[in-house]
């Protein structure tokens, strides 16, 4: 998948994401949808692509295929608490093709100097 701006000469296009969190426990009849009714949902909704944590390995072959029956992009969202978690997270995004990466480094709590220092 080429960038939101890719070398291809055409203008900047918005693509909006659902978030993956907020379709946790979201179903039907007292059952949550399963990840396959999730990104069906989702496509149906005319949705470009989700925003999410990345997939344990054992459902990763189960999201590449998903991600590229819908055409979907994916942003990455990461709570990284030390330069290694970002950069074993980094490694692991290049594998899926993300576009972006919402790095929500430590907590809220943390106070500048030690956020500086953790990247």
């Amino acid at each position: 998948m080429t960038g939101m701006n890719s070398a291809i000469n055409q203008p900047p296009r918005m693509i909006i994401h659902q978030s993956m969190w907020s379709m946790i426990n979201y179903g039907s009849h007292n059952r949550e949808w399963s990840l396959e009714e999730k990104f069906e949902r989702i496509a149906e909704a005319g949705f470009d692509g989700i925003f999410g944590s990345l997939p344990e390995p054992s459902e990763e072959k189960q999201w590449r295929n998903l991600m590229e029956q819908y055409k979907f992009s994916f942003g990455l969202e990461s709570f990284p608490s030390k330069r290694e978690d970002l950069r074993r997270l980094m490694e692991r995004a290049k594998d899926f093709d993300v576009q972006y990466v919402n790095a929500q480094v430590g907590n809220a709590f943390m106070t500048d100097d030690v956020v500086v220092a953790l990247s």
